[in-house]
């Protein structure tokens, strides 16, 4: 966008404070520059001058965590995130975070045989540091100490699934994202079962990368257009009548921000434009699934749910994944069960204090309901809740629990699926 552009957008901001009462880091600071509306007060400062460049300004608007709540709450309708970060590319690197996370993203992650190499050799590294909890201490170079990561696999999912499993009559590709194949796989595998219980034909092609959100996030919006490229690439020639991802941040890169990039002439294949850059119409895993007649032959199990932020205040999700739920398990709400866990994916390594200040208030929720498991649609928040919560109560991804439950429902789902139902899955 053009700065004339953002500052009429900026504009449309009444100052109503609406934001104060979703805004997660506000929540637990209650200072104005970490909240949306003096954000968007900053910005609109600096486009008209009355402020200088800084690297403390990027700082400032880089301490969004990019949750998309004031975007669902927001009266006026205007896209905070989107504009925060628009302007907060005019603004210089913070440092050498910048300079490590542009390496990471430009000369690492898009090219899939690097990557590889770099997380074995992270794999490796890992063994050789202290443990923390179960989990190991990152390397304390230029993140905060103390912050633990998990154990990468020992197989990534890419090298774990077939190209192509299920002989259904619909193709759906899966994509995977950068923590379930290198950290989760077990998520990938649990979603390639249930779309094979439901009558499809998976595609998990080998050339897929990052979605590029955590490029787009960081500002580098030239790692973010060439991962989109080569994701476009990867999914747009298979011939899917559907993209299915059990990851909300990917989903949420892949449905919002790649049509919202600028649509290059060679993605401009028949039917682009109907179905998305991709070639199908994306759908997260829980939304996609929703309409199927899962069931349990056991006793129902006690669960809470957490809603990711990116699924439900992005996409608009959060019916669904409770819908496929209340018909295996108990569902036991907690208090705000919108309410964030800290997560953020990069937020959660560069301001790991915020981070877990916001989870801290998440996880009494979440104890307080005497769940025995809790479930998300989300990677990232997998990853946060595990650490925090440490063991206390079992955390999954609600596709794990599915092919746990339903694991011999296989026949009956077969039977129970009208081809209305399946045809009604694809809608663009």
């Amino acid at each position: 966008m053009r700065d004339s552009e953002i500052i009429s957008e900026l504009a449309r901001c009444v100052k109503c404070g609406q934001c104060k009462s979703v805004c997660p880091v506000y929540r637990v600071t209650g200072r104005e520059e970490f909240l949306a509306r003096g954000k968007l007060v900053l910005c609109q400062s600096l486009l008209q001058g009355k402020l200088s460049p800084s690297r403390e300004l990027g700082a400032i608007l880089d301490s969004c965590m990019k949750c998309y709540q004031c975007v669902a709450d927001c009266p006026t309708g205007i896209h905070p995130v989107h504009l925060i970060l628009d302007v907060r590319r005019r603004l210089p690197g913070n440092g050498l975070k910048a300079v490590l996370t542009r390496f990471l993203m430009r000369t690492i992650i898009p090219h899939r045989q690097r990557y590889n190499l770099f997380m074995r050799a992270m794999s490796l590294a890992q063994k050789l540091l202290p443990r923390l909890k179960g989990a190991t201490r990152h390397l304390p170079l230029v993140f905060e100490k103390g912050m633990a990561i998990p154990e990468l696999a020992g197989r990534t999912a890419l090298r774990i699934l077939p190209e192509r499993t299920g002989s259904g009559s619909k193709r759906v590709g899966l994509f995977l994202g950068c923590l379930i194949n290198y950290v989760y796989p077990k998520i990938a595998t649990a979603a390639v079962k249930l779309l094979e219980m439901t009558g499809h034909t998976v595609i998990v092609p080998r050339d897929q990368v990052c979605c590029g959100i955590p490029a787009l996030y960081l500002g580098d919006v030239a790692a973010f257009a060439r991962l989109r490229s080569k994701n476009i690439r990867s999914f747009h020639r298979l011939g899917l009548d559907a993209v299915v991802t059990a990851c909300a941040s990917c989903a949420t890169s892949l449905k919002e921000e790649y049509p919202r990039a600028s649509v290059q002439k060679s993605e401009s294949a028949q039917g682009a434009q109907e179905v998305g850059p991709l070639g199908a119409p994306v759908y997260e895993i829980s939304e996609f699934l929703a309409d199927f007649p899962f069931s349990s032959e056991g006793g129902k199990e006690k669960v809470t749910y957490h809603d990711p932020c990116h699924l439900r205040f992005a996409q608009g999700i959060w019916k669904e994944p409770r819908n496929i739920l209340s018909k295996v398990a108990e569902i036991v709400e907690s208090d705000e069960p919108w309410r964030c866990c800290g997560g953020g994916g990069s937020f959660s390594i560069f301001y790991h204090k915020l981070s877990q200040a916001i989870g801290k208030e998440k996880c009494k929720a979440i104890l307080e309901t005497n769940a025995q498991t809790v479930l998300t649609a989300c990677p990232g928040c997998v990853l946060q809740l595990r650490s925090m919560l440490a063991g206390s109560v079992s955390v999954k991804h609600i596709v794990e629990f599915l092919a746990q439950e339903c694991a011999g429902e296989k026949e009956k789902l077969s039977r129970n699926i009208e081809p209305a139902d399946s045809v009604s899955m694809y809608r663009t």
